[in-house]
């Protein structure tokens, strides 16, 4: 099986201590002030820019104590930072004038490249542009001039927040380059207290942050956590790759490609996804990719297998309000790899998914598992609507499927449910059904 970041950071997470802490301690009542500039120009950023006593962002962070800030003036920073004091807050002042470039070299930690690590309780990240070079289309003998990236930004302590951050591949081979990153944000560690419980709060969260270009994953969340996933744009276009399928024939299509070792479920590429586990509310976030129908087919464009994928996830995760175009499946909730050859669905049940609007995707909702919910849903111009490939007790009701090419709503399974399925379809709109009766056509 493909170990996930949570076994490979197990033991180095014991060893700082961040696993037994502090759910419950006090923040501190006042907090001093650091300012980051990277050059002596007045009147770049705001006045304190010009007498910033520190011009790298990790030299800061390093003389600050639990609850500081440390502000990073508009400049360019090319570092790699770990961000290792309880509650701190790094930010760019103002929002996305700073920017973290990928160094040539990154050092190696737990066998995982990062350019940022949250490893604190309630360590904070805010508002920064953070930049990775692609590198050129692999060409023997070329040697690269860049580091492959495996996460821009990893989280792995309780409550790290991430938000109103851009996270971009730099250049023209963003997927078929031998550098650029392939995992944009991803949570992993262990449960706090009180792990369980229908959100009693959010103790991790990733909230309007841009995600470009990654090679294998926008978003992910694994493990024993409880994270919010809000208001992200998801995007996978790889438009001006040179050395992709759209242009050369070179087989550099995500579905038929192995994962990382990053995660331990995926084998395909995803815009936002959960396993292990992870306790996820999926809400409000817009996910594209460069699908279209039967046009992908012909010309081989690059797309995303998954707009939004959950394998083995918490049984109270939800996804909702989001909106998901251009995939080949839109929301999928279960099937996956659960390991190396042979490959076993993984069984998982009880996800809300609803109020969610899936246009011009392959599927546009996916379900391979059992009592999920899947209500007030709109899929339309897909392939398929939505479509039970395996699963039993589901309930499908309140949705809107109408106008897909090829079905509005299938269900491939046999039971006492609706249709003689083994699931249960109430109140949906569609045109096409098979078996008929999963819905009906607006009168």
């Amino acid at each position: 099986m493909h170990r996930s970041i949570l076994a490979r950071f197990s033991a180095a997470l014991i060893s700082v201590g961040i696993l037994a802490t502090m759910l419950a301690a006090p923040v501190a009542a006042g907090f001093t002030e650091r300012w980051v500039d990277d050059d002596a120009t007045p009147g770049d950023g705001p006045a304190a820019c010009d007498t910033a006593a520190f011009s790298s962002i990790q030299a800061a962070i390093d003389a600050s104590n639990d609850w500081d800030h440390v502000n990073v003036c508009p400049g360019t920073y090319t570092e790699q930072i770990t961000l290792d004091e309880r509650g701190i807050l790094v930010q760019s002042v103002p929002l996305r004038r700073a920017h973290i470039v990928a160094p040539a070299l990154l050092t190696e930690e737990g066998g995982i490249t990062s350019v940022v690590r949250l490893t604190e309780w309630n360590a904070r990240l805010l508002g920064f542009r953070i930049d990775i070079a692609a590198g050129d289309a692999p060409a023997p003998p070329f040697v690269p001039t860049c580091s492959v990236v495996d996460v821009a930004v990893l989280a792995i302590a309780e409550r790290n927040r991430v938000r109103w951050n851009v996270i971009d591949s730099i250049g023209d081979a963003t997927f078929s380059g031998n550098c650029g990153y392939s995992y944009g944000i991803v949570f992993t560690g262990d449960a706090p207290a009180g792990f369980g419980v229908p959100y009693p709060i959010q103790t991790g969260r990733a909230t309007h942050n841009v995600v470009r270009d990654f090679k294998w994953g926008g978003i992910l969340v694994e493990g024993e956590r409880m994270v919010r996933v809000d208001h992200n744009k998801v995007r996978f276009m790889h438009a001006d790759d040179p050395g992709c399928t759209i242009y050369t024939g070179l087989p550099c299509v995500p579905e038929t490609a192995q994962p990382t070792d990053v995660n331990s479920s995926f084998a395909e590429a995803f815009g936002i996804g959960v396993e292990d586990g992870a306790l996820a509310d999926i809400q409000a976030n817009n996910i594209r990719s460069t699908y279209t129908n039967e046009i992908n087919i012909v010309i081989g464009a690059m797309y995303l297998s998954d707009g939004i994928r959950l394998i083995s996830p918490h049984g109270d995760s939800r996804v909702r309000w989001n909106t998901v175009t251009a995939t080949d499946h839109a929301i999928s909730v279960g099937g996956g790899l659960a390991g190396p050859p042979p490959v076993l669905p993984v069984i998982i049940d009880g996800i809300s998914v609803g109020y969610n609007t899936v246009t011009d995707n392959g599927v546009g909702i996916d379900v391979r598992s059992d009592n999920n919910n899947i209500h007030h849903n709109e899929a339309h111009d897909n392939v398929g609507g939505i479509v039970v490939q395996t699963g039993e007790g589901n309930q499908i009701h309140d949705n809107d499927a109408r106008n897909n090419y090829e079905a509005d709503c299938y269900d491939n399974t046999s039971g006492s449910g609706t249709s003689s399925t083994a699931n249960w379809w109430t109140d949906n709109l569609g045109n096409t059904s098979s078996p008929s009766g999963l819905c009906t056509t607006d009168s």
